[in-house]
């Protein structure tokens, strides 16, 4: 199942969920109990631990520089932009 799918049912049940209780609040009425209370946070327990999932899926490790690191590469250039060497060699510290 991809991710897309999973966002857009999560999506979906979100939407059904608010039209439910906008437009008919007598089917949501067991919930109005003690104990439809309990199982409504059981539920919204649950549908928040989907969305911290999806959260978790969402992110992703940056994959290592092809070239080098990028503390390496900030360190050979100068800190002054007016005195940018003009060719590569300069760059590495060799004669312009």
């Amino acid at each position: 199942m991809g991710l897309s799918k999973l966002v857009a049912g999560v999506t979906g049940i979100t939407m059904m969920a608010v039209g439910l209780a906008i437009l008919d609040h007598s089917f949501l009425q067991p919930y109005d109990s003690v104990f439809g209370q309990l199982v409504l946070a059981i539920i919204v327990t649950i549908y928040a631990l989907g969305i911290i999932w999806l959260r978790k899926l969402a992110r992703f490790d940056m994959p290592q520089r092809l070239l080098g690191t990028a503390s390496s590469t900030a360190a050979a250039q100068p800190s002054n932009p007016a005195q940018e060497p003009e060719t590569v060699a300069a760059w590495r510290g060799g004669a312009a």
